[in-house]
């Protein structure tokens, strides 16, 4: 257990002395290992006050009773009247397998950030003699932006966008904004559904991607794709039903990079996006369940697949508060944690 986690250190490039089964940091993080119970307690300096100044320690102490609602993950803070200090402590089950991993390196970068965190917040008391959960949700927001850049950093994500839309899709751009330092590929998809699963076979085998992301008509490609972590939203497995019913011209959502504005939707094309769907479970023997996860929006009023996920998948999903589309909100708080946990 030990030497999995100063290996991981080393790698990440942290500074520290090992003895025992306490790991200290340079910069006075400290991580101590509780046998037999696999626990680990990171613990972290985030304040200290420069000189005796009660008004400021009332603040100190006063920040550390609202934060310990749970505003951040398995996270508790204390202040010290001896020292005069604020400490944090992370706290949380190690595995050696992947997941573990994931989340010490999630709680490392969580203590890095945490003494800005706590800084910004007592700014905010010292300004307006208090602080609102809605910005203690606020800086915690963009502490977990600073945590899931790093994260993601030089990971490759393969976005899907849905029916008449592009890859110039909002919601892509979106991903793109929160993850900064992931590559993010949103190509416009053909019309013809089987140059669309090639085009999209052949990105997954030349461009190392990492995860996919499909949404609505995506999910449908996402699903029928091989070998790669993906998450379905609001997944439509039946689109050339809803396409039936929309036959004619229809406008295209957001600007292609062929310059369309256009499409029709003919009987011709619902038959073939009605063959491709028969096949996307067809390849159950060569899917490793564990790699596919949706995420469904409870006033969703377009696509209910649920029930069929649920028959392929299980509980492999979550909802979020939302309709068919996504939002800024949801992919910041539900999409980008997910995709982190299943890029692992």
């Amino acid at each position: 257990m030990k030497s999995t986690i100063v290996q991981c250190l080393t790698e990440w490039g942290y500074s520290f002395d090992a003895n025992g089964g306490i790991i200290l940091l340079e910069d006075g993080t400290s991580i101590e290992i509780i046998k037999p119970q696999n626990y680990l307690i990171i613990d972290i300096p985030v304040y200290t006050l420069d000189m005796p100044d009660e008004d400021m320690a009332d603040n100190v102490r006063t920040l550390c009773e609202q934060l310990n609602d749970g505003f951040v993950w398995h996270t508790h803070f204390s202040y010290s009247e001896e020292w005069e200090e604020a400490t944090a402590a992370l706290e949380f089950d190690w595995t050696s397998d992947k997941d573990g991993i994931l989340r010490l390196h999630k709680a490392m970068l969580i203590a890095y950030h945490l003494p800005t965190f706590f800084a910004d917040a007592l700014d905010i008391i010292d300004a307006n003699g208090t602080i609102t959960v809605a910005e203690i949700w606020q800086l915690e927001h963009q502490l977990m932006e600073k945590v899931y850049t790093e994260l993601m950093a030089d990971k490759t994500i393969l976005y899907i966008h849905g029916l008449a839309s592009s890859g110039q899709s909002s919601s892509a751009k979106e991903i793109q904004r929160c993850l900064p330092k992931s590559c993010i590929l949103s190509p416009d998809l053909p019309l013809d559904p089987q140059d669309a699963y090639y085009m999209l076979c052949r990105i997954v085998d030349e461009q190392d991607v990492d995860i996919v992301v499909g949404t609505s008509m995506g999910g449908m490609f996402a699903n029928a794709l091989n070998g790669v972590p993906k998450i379905l939203v609001n997944p439509a497995f039946h689109v050339s039903e809803f396409m039936r019913r929309q036959l004619g011209t229809h406008p295209f959502l957001n600007a292609r990079a062929d310059g369309a504005t256009h499409f029709e939707i003919t009987e011709a094309l619902c038959d073939a996006y009605a063959k491709l769907e028969e096949k996307q479970f067809s390849r159950f023997p060569e899917h490793n369940p564990g790699k596919t996860f949706a995420l469904f929006g409870t006033e969703d009023d377009v696509v209910c697949c649920k029930p069929e996920y649920e028959q392929h998948f299980g509980d492999a999903y979550a909802v979020f508060s939302g309709g068919h589309r996504l939002t800024p909100e949801v992919i910041h708080t539900t999409l980008i944690p997910t995709i982190v946990e299943l890029s692992k």
